[in-house]
């Protein structure tokens, strides 16, 4: 990479190419050096791009961040400040669903394929890359600091503790822009200024009982994958969510809202109802059920532990909820 400012399309892609050929796959022991490298070339690239850079390292066994900052016109003081997040860290590739090595860049009918072209490694090089050609042209008005992560496919460990123990070398920051979203369609760009909150939670039912066996001891015990199956059925149906004032907070609709969603709807052929669902309204989702044992089909698990994840918009309390949730999962489990 040239440490010029001469930054073409194919210096991008060639970029591209080198990144997405480093494993960075979070939580594989085997990959756990590939991420170290993947922090340290992003860090190099970065600094070649014209931003002052650094690695912030949390916890042992835990993947570093990458801090870089571009700064703006010197003599233009009290700029505003821009932090750009993303991750370098990317999930498994399963060879199945893949036509060529998810590790190469591979180029086919206009589009490029690769793991994390999209989730998140091209987008970053696509912001860095767009903010060293702007600086180049004219002095920019205003700091953008970028804050990559590699534990963002792991729920972010260590991330909080990391920027608070250095909230003062990242610095002030005004707005937030990330590329974790996508557009309405393959040819119609758009900036999502918003999106639902999270609440994540997880229950856990156990009984007095080992593993037992169900030839055994089937029908003369009270199972937890019963209590389980009851309570999470009491939570919703799927779509709509039977927690008491769960939608109190919720914003009605507005007429220029309402006539927003039907542009939309002829934009994307998606109905305005699917894309409510899916961007103003709250919403529930399970997304896993574990058991103790070893999982077989004879095993009656002593315990079962279910995760999910409540989505919030605007003006609904992350508190109210996370506490009228913890009292509906009390009142069901009492009734069983």
């Amino acid at each position: 990479m040239r440490s010029g400012t001469l930054k073409a399309e194919n210096d991008l892609q060639s970029a591209l190419a080198q990144f997405v050929g480093i494993p960075s796959v979070v939580n594989v022991e085997a990959c756990r050096e590939s991420c170290r490298q993947a922090a340290l070339w992003l860090k190099s690239l970065l600094s070649q791009l014209g931003a002052e850079t650094s690695l912030l390292s949390p916890d042992s066994g835990i993947n570093p961040l990458v801090l870089a900052t571009f700064r703006g016109n010197e003599e233009q003081k009290n700029r505003p400040r821009i932090l750009f997040y993303g991750h370098y860290d990317v999930i498994p590739a399963k060879k199945n669903g893949w036509d060529s090595d998810p590790f190469t860049l591979s180029g086919r009918d206009g589009y490029l394929y690769g793991r994390g072209v999209s989730d998140n490694k091209g987008p970053i090089l696509a912001a860095a890359f767009a903010i060293s050609e702007l600086r180049r042209k004219v002095p920019l008005g205003l700091d953008i600091v970028m804050l990559i992560e590699g534990e963002e496919e792991a729920g972010s460990r260590g991330f909080e503790d990391v920027v608070r123990t250095h909230k003062d070398l990242i610095g002030r920051v005004d707005a937030i822009l990330i590329s974790n979203s996508y557009w309405i369609g393959e040819d119609v760009p758009c900036i999502t200024y918003g999106l639902r909150g999270v609440i994540h939670a997880k229950i856990e039912i156990s009984s007095e009982q080992p593993d037992l066996h169900s030839g055994v001891e089937g029908g003369a015990l009270v199972e937890p994958m019963f209590d389980m199956v009851s309570i999470l059925s009491k939570l919703s149906s799927g779509g709509k969510v039977f927690v008491s004032n769960f939608y109190d907070d919720v914003r009605p609709q507005t007429e220029q809202e309402q006539e927003l969603y039907r542009l939309l709807e002829r934009m994307t052929s998606k109905s305005a109802n699917y894309l409510m669902a899916k961007w103003r309204e709250p919403s529930l989702s399970i997304h896993s059920v574990e058991t103790s044992g070893p999982g077989n089909r004879t095993v009656i698990p002593s315990s079962v532990t279910a995760a999910l994840s409540f989505r919030i918009v605007p003006d609904q309390s992350l508190t109210q909820i996370a506490t009228a949730v913890e009292k509906h999962l009390l009142d069901s489990f009492a009734e069983l």
